[in-house]
């Protein structure tokens, strides 16, 4: 015998679910969007406006400036699929050059010192961006997006 179970659902109530389903789900995917298309623009300089914000988002996924501001505020009814995933990749790209540009930072701070575990934590620090494709002044990503 197997488990059955039966639920008694409220029809109205199926029916509103239905009808908030498609709206709350683009709602869903437009902020992930914009939020992705914020992260995309970094790092953003101290004072930068939106406009070059956007224009860099814009510039790393390829998609039009119109477009990347539309998804930038959320307006966007509709988020393509390619869009979606240029705008993670680009996020991702964005954060990988956060992290690079931490670690080259990080190793100009211990270039002064001569202790010896500094020299250490230096030769760690050169391979760290040796592999992960940064370079000492300007830990840039060997791939940008």
């Amino acid at each position: 015998m197997s488990n059955l179970t039966i639920a008694l659902v409220d029809s109205s109530a199926v029916k509103s679910l239905r009808a908030e389903k498609p709206s709350s789900r683009s709602e869903k995917t437009s902020e992930i969007a914009a939020h992705l298309a914020k992260r995309a623009s970094e790092p953003c300089p101290a004072g930068d406006y939106v406009k070059a914000a956007i224009t860099r988002t814009s510039e790393r996924t390829g998609i039009a400036y119109g477009r990347a501001r539309d998804i930038w505020y959320g307006e966007a009814r509709r988020i393509d699929a390619w869009e979606m995933d240029v705008l993670r990749e680009a996020a991702d790209a964005a954060e990988w050059r956060i992290a690079l540009d931490g670690v080259a930072m990080a190793r100009r701070k211990l270039e002064g010192s001569t202790a010896p575990h500094c020299r250490e934590a230096l030769a760690s620090l050169d391979e760290v961006l040796r592999i992960l494709g940064g370079d000492a002044g300007g830990a840039q990503p060997t791939s940008e997006v």
